[in-house]
């Protein structure tokens, strides 16, 4: 057991190759109180449903977990990891190459090697939301002491002295998770393969040309083989799910809760004033009036909410 850390009181360590728990001390049941992070060499070894079964067992059986109404614990995914490896030699990736959205962000970690320095590591995109890694996997394993991993890779170390293994590193998180609406087993497993697809096809590695306009690179041959690798071995995990469609779904039902709010309101003004059943539908052409009031003495302030609510609601593109 380590000591307690990030607002959790109790870490419970089940080894390198298991995973590492987090739990409150707190019995109510009306939030979550366990988090869990399954190992990546665990999940390297026994895959994506032995690991829920050993999640699942671990949580009832050895922990004694129960869910609101004492049954079995609700789940909610907050990040996925899905990653491939390369075997390659003499690649030095350069971050430019990259093609997103200009929103977003990009980082690039450069160390001095043997070989001089280096590009280690990019990252593209940030957590909670979506994020692409492509980082030196053998620099990362010699320096962290992991050496089980060229037997997980079933390579010779000493007979591949001259090649590196670089990692595409697919993440979603919680946020990005939120709008596939993909925080529960059941709906993560109809869509993690779409949403796995859809980030490599958003967030790409090209080869540079002539032409002006970037979007238009061709991917790279190896991010090519990443995507076609990820629709292949997530295929039990996809439905075709439309990420645009998705969140446009969402931004109606947001549109229409508004809107019933505003009617709610209006009824709400009508009988306050005794305004006649009858008259209401008049109203919003008298209310024009008391807006521009309103707007005209607190401008700051309802651009300040405006603003607010254009960036809270920015999730929804």
């Amino acid at each position: 057991m380590d000591s307690p850390s990030g607002g959790y009181s109790f870490i419970l360590d089940a080894g390198f190759d298991k995973a590492i728990w987090f739990i409150t001390d707190s019995q109510r049941r009306d939030r979550y109180n366990i988090r869990v992070s399954i190992s990546s060499l665990y999940l390297a070894i026994n895959g994506y449903k032995q690991a829920k079964e050993y999640i699942l067992d671990f949580l009832i059986n050895s922990l004694g977990a129960k869910g609101k109404t004492g049954g079995v614990p609700q789940e909610k995914i907050s990040r996925v990891d899905f990653a491939m490896d390369f075997i390659t030699s003499n690649f030095a990736p350069d971050t430019s190459n990259f093609i997103v959205h200009s929103r977003t962000s990009k980082s690039t970690n450069i160390e001095e090697t043997k070989k001089g320095r280096e590009t280690i590591s990019i990252r593209v995109g940030k957590m909670p939301n979506r994020q692409v890694g492509l980082y030196n996997k053998t620099v990362e394993i010699i320096a962290s002491n992991k050496p089980y991993w060229w037997s997980i890779w079933d390579i010779d170390k000493e007979d591949n002295k001259d090649k590196q293994i670089w990692r595409v590193e697919v993440r979603a998180g919680k946020d990005e998770l939120n709008k596939w609406t993909s925080r529960t087993y059941i709906d993560f497993e109809k869509k993690v393969g779409d949403i796995i697809q859809d980030i490599l096809n958003k967030i790409r590695y090209t080869v540079p040309d002539t032409n002006t306009n970037q979007s238009r690179w061709q991917n790279a041959e190896f991010w090519d083989v990443a995507i076609n690798r990820a629709k292949t071995v997530l295929q039990e995990y996809s439905s075709n799910a439309n990420r645009a469609e998705i969140l446009q779904g969402k931004r109606n039902d947001m549109i229409s809760d508004r809107i019933t709010a505003l009617v709610g309101n209006l009824a709400s003004y009508a009988a306050l004033l005794n305004i006649k059943f009858e008259e209401i539908v008049k109203i919003p052409d008298q209310l024009k009036y008391e807006y521009k009031s309103v707007l005209r003495h607190r401008e700051d302030e309802i651009r300040k909410k405006y603003e607010q609510a254009k960036l809270k609601y920015s999730m929804l593109t």
